[in-house]
């Protein structure tokens, strides 16, 4: 079975939470409950709200959506940045807070979620995001960002695309 979005100039990120998959169109989150399914709206956030990236928090186990007031993120443009915490089924969020810069990925290592915001490598902790580095190689140009699938790792470590360069961040070993 296919499906269409709604609108073809916002991200559409995806993730499966609890048994279901939830997409992200605009400032819908949409869910599929079966693998035959038609995804279905579970969540509306206001209509400036655009979801750019969706996670899971290791430490809650609720699900992060990342948003920003406007689906493009320019550099000269001043945004409000959001991450949620959502449980899979009620009308609203959880918890809301307002981030320095939008986050355009989210990775666990271990019990570590990784997040990447703007130019920037940080991580959760009970009091927002924890800067790690700025990525150097890295501008605010669209494709340029590190979003999801700029991240991958390997046991304990993480390794993130810097422009040409790989960084690794994480366990030495012997």
């Amino acid at each position: 079975s296919f499906f269409t979005f709604g609108s073809g100039v916002v991200p559409h990120p995806a993730i499966v939470f609890e048994d279901n998959a939830f997409y992200g169109d605009g400032n819908l989150l949409l869910r599929q409950t079966s693998a035959g399914g038609t995804p279905a709206t579970i969540l509306t956030l206001p209509s400036e709200q655009t979801i750019l990236a969706l996670g899971i928090d290791p430490g809650t186990g609720k699900m992060l959506i990342s948003t920003v007031n406007r689906p493009l993120i320019v550099s000269t443009i001043p945004t409000i940045n959001k991450l949620l915490w959502y449980d899979g089924f009620s009308n609203k969020p959880l918890k809301s807070i307002i981030v320095d810069e939008a986050i355009t990925a989210f990775r666990s290592v271990g019990t570590i979620l990784y997040i990447c915001y703007g130019r920037n490598l940080g991580y959760l902790s009970g009091s927002g995001i924890q800067f790690l580095r700025k990525l150097l190689n890295v501008t605010y140009a669209q494709q340029d960002l590190p979003y999801k699938y700029n991240l991958t790792n390997i046991g304990n470590t993480l390794y993130v695309v810097d422009g040409s360069q790989i960084l690794a961040h994480g366990e030495v070993p012997p």
